[in-house]
């Protein structure tokens, strides 16, 4: 989890912000059904937008320091 959800900037038009790391071994199909279902299911939990990054879809090397010294973890397999 990262983003305004962690801070006091967050309101209830806020989406919430998750990084997820999804094998992506397991091939395009189920890397795909992997990713649309864990978004589909947090946006029912929580009741709001969700924002769904991948850690492999991230390149640019400043969000990625900014994601590592900020993220909290919320669930680790």
């Amino acid at each position: 989890m990262f983003g305004s959800v962690l801070t006091k900037n967050f309101s209830h038009n806020s989406d919430i912000d998750f990084l997820v790391k999804i094998d992506s071994k397991v091939g395009f199909e189920k890397y795909a059904d992997s990713y649309y279902t864990l978004k589909e299911q947090l946006k029912n939990i929580f009741k709001r937008e969700i924002d769904l990054i991948t850690e492999q879809s991230i390149k640019n090397p400043y969000l990625k320091k900014e994601l590592e010294e900020t993220k909290q973890l919320v669930y680790e397999k």
